[in-house]
């Protein structure tokens, strides 16, 4: 029952209070991520949380902010069993990043396929995929 929030702060990781349980729950609700049922009972609307391919809601853009906090914050307090946190710095072209970016948006989706076969979910995991620059085009400085 996600409207209790004292039990909800407790099965979070990193740990979170009750007030920020709720908090949560009332930005998926805002954001649909979560919906009421008939008995007025908060559910999940989709098992399945994903923002997609790139979006530009600003609530959205918050809660993928959120998640990469969230990240930080498991390097320290996740067992490395749990977690699974890697980092590559390549170099590329723009033709390579469309190719890049293209083999995310596939991966997420063969993803989704594997979480959706699973018959006993029994815990929540996030996955932060992001790829941005840490340099400019050197062409276009030249």
């Amino acid at each position: 029952d996600v409207s209790d929030y004292q039990k909800l702060a407790k099965i979070i990781i990193p740990s979170i209070t009750p007030a920020e349980a709720q908090d949560g729950v009332e930005t998926l609700l805002r954001l649909r991520f979560l919906g009421k049922n008939n008995d007025g009972a908060i559910i999940q609307c989709d098992p399945i949380v994903s923002s997609g391919d790139e979006v530009e809601s600003f609530d959205i853009i918050n809660f993928q902010a959120s998640t990469l906090d969230k990240a930080r914050r498991a390097l320290v307090e996740v067992p490395a069993d749990d977690r699974d946190i890697s980092v590559l710095t390549v170099t590329a072209s723009d033709d390579c990043i469309a190719k890049i970016k293209e083999e995310v948006r596939l991966f997420r989706k063969r993803l989704l396929r594997i979480v959706q076969d699973d018959p006993h979910p029994d815990r929540v995991l996030q996955c932060n995929i992001n790829i941005f620059p840490v340099t400019q085009n050197a062409k276009e400085i030249s």
